[in-house]
């Protein structure tokens, strides 16, 4: 330390004895002329600090020695000199504010929304420093950080800060409350359910500055809104068929829009709503073992705050889902051919009851009376095997509560009646004059050397012991391009006018028609496939009607 006080002396002797030969800029060196502060305008936000350096400096820029104080402090803001800036340390090792010095730096604290400013002196000059208070956050009156659902929340505008009466709002993060009056100086609002953390305020207006335009606000203090409550259900434990009870708290009530959702279950017919919207009633069906869920409910008298789902903190549940005792009159039908499905003892079918085999439709022809039995006819489809599934199935004591049960049985589906070559083709068969049929087949269409009328094709054969004249179209469950022509044992287009190919592929491109005389004999029909990809058309249906 020593050392370094002596190189201290030394070199302020090199600088006396310098001046004492002169300064080529002395005469320039007038003393302080001006101050400048860094920034030369401050804003801050309401109730935080920030700080201003303020230098002392010559004509030339060149910064000047002075003693800075502060001269005055305008309304709404305190202002310090920082204590801690530019220290130096003396000859005993202390830290110690220089005096005199270039520059000094000072802590200025907004309390109030305002635009003020302060003023400071050194070396005889003055500055002043314009202050704007920033709206920041909102530190201001609520009435309720832990309000409950559907309480109305109250926000007091703080002194110097306005709330658009027109345009103002509120949100918790990306959820929106519901504004229920607002004025310049207040805001109300119920906030959304389990709404946490502070609030953000939009259209904040400053009033010293209302040109400044319009600022979203969050407040200093954080909210914790009530978390959605859970609804009630009785009983838990319920056989097919049973009344359920939910009970769904206030302010919460079901709406028109409102569903039971219970995962698994097989049926839920609702049977009564309350008057007031918090009892729902409804009836269970078989597989239910999961908490109950009702969606789309909503706070009553502010139904535009949002749709919640609210479930049971309980399971329901209900027995397996059975499969009912149904028999088939045929369960290895050839295509075309006509089964009779039959429910069995304790069970019926409703009148909108339909059928699915592997997923695949059927053609129902008819219902029985007593809803004991349906008539229909399974679609081709490759051979497989699967059971049969009932929708709109139900006990015989339960008839409004619509069951989607498997039957007991299996069905084997008929393989595809079309064929993949001329040798192959399955028989078309023309029905008397007056009269229609349909023929259903599903499956692939395939690449043959057969096939000179499309890319794929798809073979039938019609033998005919006199000439005959009919009518034929033809349908499909997709949006390929297909076309039916009339060829002979080599695959000639017979008539080569395009015979049931007038239109292109989509939704415009069936059905497919024509009217077409034949010779006695042997003649194909072959429904041609156009598209690049070999297609599955879903059911294509070839009628057919004598004239």
């Amino acid at each position: 330390m020593n050392r370094v006080t002596r190189g201290m002396v030394v070199f302020a002797a090199a600088l006396t004895a310098l001046s004492c030969k002169g300064d080529p800029t002395d005469s320039l060196r007038n003393g302080v002329d001006h101050l400048v502060a860094t920034p030369s305008a401050l804003y801050v936000d309401n109730n935080t600090t920030k700080t201003v350096i303020v230098e002392a400096v010559d004509e030339q820029g060149n910064r000047q020695a002075g003693n800075f104080q502060i001269v005055s402090v305008g309304a709404g803001i305190t202002v310090v000199p920082d204590d801690s800036f530019n220290l130096i340390t003396n000859s005993k090792g202390e830290q110690v504010l220089p005096s005199p010095w270039t520059r000094a730096r000072f802590k200025v604290t907004t309390n109030v929304y305002s635009e003020s400013q302060f003023v400071v002196s050194a070396g005889g000059e003055q500055i002043t420093i314009p202050v704007r208070t920033s709206p920041g956050t909102l530190v201001s009156a609520i009435s309720n950080l832990t309000p409950g659902n559907g309480d109305t929340v109250t926000i007091s505008a703080p002194a110097g800060l306005s709330f658009d009466p027109l345009a103002s709002g509120v949100t918790f993060g990306p959820f929106a409350a519901v504004v229920i009056t607002r004025t310049d100086s207040t805001i109300s609002f119920v906030p959304p359910p389990g709404g946490s953390g502070p609030a953000t305020v939009s259209n904040v207006l400053l009033d010293y500055a209302p040109a400044a335009g319009a600022f979203s606000v969050p407040t200093a203090s954080s909210f914790q809104v009530a978390l959605l409550p859970n609804i009630t259900s009785t009983p838990t434990t319920a056989q097919v068929g049973d009344t359920i009870t939910i009970n769904i708290p206030a302010p919460f009530k079901w709406t028109a829009r409102s569903h039971i959702l219970i995962p698994g279950a097989s049926a839920i017919v609702v049977t009564g709503v309350s008057v007031d919207s918090s009892t729902v009633t409804f009836r269970i069906g078989p597989n239910a073992d999961t908490t109950i869920t009702v969606d789309s409910t909503v706070v009553s008298g502010v139904p535009t705050l949002g749709r919640y789902a609210l479930s049971t903190t309980t399971k329901l549940q209900s027995p397996l889902a059975p499969t009912f005792p149904a028999t088939l009159s045929d369960a290895l039908p050839a295509a075309h051919d006509t089964v009779v499905i039959t429910a069995g003892a304790g069970f019926k079918f409703l009148p909108t009851a339909t059928l699915t085999v592997n997923g695949n439709p059927v053609f129902i022809l008819s219902r029985a009376a007593d809803s004991s039995a349906i008539t229909f006819i399974p679609l081709p489809f490759g051979g497989l095997a699967g059971p049969v599934i009932t929708n709109g199935i139900v006990f015989s004591t339960a008839t409004t509560l619509p069951l989607l049960l498997p039957a007991g049985v299996n069905l084997k589906l008929p393989g595809s009646i079309g064929g993949g070559s001329i040798a192959g083709a399955a028989q078309l068969v023309v029905p008397p004059n007056g009269q229609t049929s349909m023929f259903v087949d599903q499956g692939g269409f395939v690449a043959s050397a057969d096939c000179h009328v499309g890319v794929h094709c798809r073979f039938y054969r019609i033998d005919l012991a006199a000439p005959r004249t009919f009518t034929v179209s033809l349908a499909w469950g997709n949006t390929a391009d297909l076309g039916g022509y009339f060829t002979d044992a080599a695959g000639n287009d017979i008539f080569g006018d395009f015979a049931c190919d007038n239109f292109g592929s989509g939704a415009g491109g069936q059905p497919e028609a024509c009217t077409q005389t034949l010779p006695a004999g042997t003649t194909y029909f072959v429904v041609g496939d156009f598209t690049a990809t070999p297609q599955n058309t879903g059911n294509l249906r070839i009628t057919i009607t004598g004239q």
